[in-house]
């Protein structure tokens, strides 16, 4: 019987800690892996989210540009404002008039929209009147934020061709930066006409989370 002492008697002190010290390594680097794939899928939800953020709000400019009508406005002070101004007026990029607003509820108002867009600390926003020929009592316009960690905006305008002259081909124009204006003003040259819209608008951002993004839009 003496000799089955060794399979009777169990585990030493010694052998206990160095299995305790085994476990908790090697669950420390577990805890480790595990920790490193949530920091990572949260990153990557972020990410995605941020990028839906981003295409959202491309999806809106888009949409916008793309129902752009020449017709301009009377402001809450009595001035004449052009149908279409883009540049970097103060904290404005780009304010126009657009169609194409839809009216579910049948309400007695046009389906003209006034929209502007706002570069301020870092945040871009989209602003927009239920009026176009402005009272004092509507003359502030509804806001919503659009995007975030906008680092810089720049704006370019590309010139439909001069009239009498051929049909230009855009995309060939696109691809010249020399034909793109920094600003423009659709200004009214007469009652009920205003200067043309121009041909398309490129939007170049700077964003914290994505650095250099561009979006060509062509407008009507």
């Amino acid at each position: 019987m003496r000799g089955n002492d060794a399979f009777v008697r169990g585990f030493t002190l010694v052998e206990l800690l160095v299995a305790l010290g085994i476990s908790a390594l090697v669950a420390a680097l577990a805890y480790a892996g595990i920790g490193s794939a949530i920091g990572a899928s949260a990153g990557m939800q972020q990410e995605v989210r941020q990028l839906a953020y981003l295409q959202r709000a491309l999806n809106i400019i888009e949409e916008d540009l793309g129902q752009a009508v020449p017709r301009a406005i009377v402001d809450a002070y009595g001035n004449d404002q052009p149908a279409f101004r883009g540049g970097r007026y103060q904290d404005v990029l780009l304010e126009f008039t657009r169609g194409g607003v839809a009216n579910p509820q049948q309400l007695a108002r046009s389906d003209l929209q006034r929209v502007r867009y706002v570069l301020k600390d870092g945040v871009l926003w989209r602003q927009w009147w239920t009026a176009l020929d402005r009272a004092d009592a509507n003359g502030t316009p509804q806001s919503a934020v659009l995007l975030e960690g906008v680092e810089n905006l720049q704006l370019g305008f590309l010139a439909p061709p001069a009239e009498g002259a051929a049909p230009a081909d855009y995309y060939s124009l696109a691809t010249s930066a020399a034909l793109w204006d920094n600003a423009w003003t659709s200004a009214r040259l007469a009652p009920g006409l205003a200067a043309p819209l121009p041909l398309a608008v490129n939007l170049q951002f700077t964003l914290a989370d994505f650095g250099e993004v561009q979006r060509v839009v062509e407008l009507p």
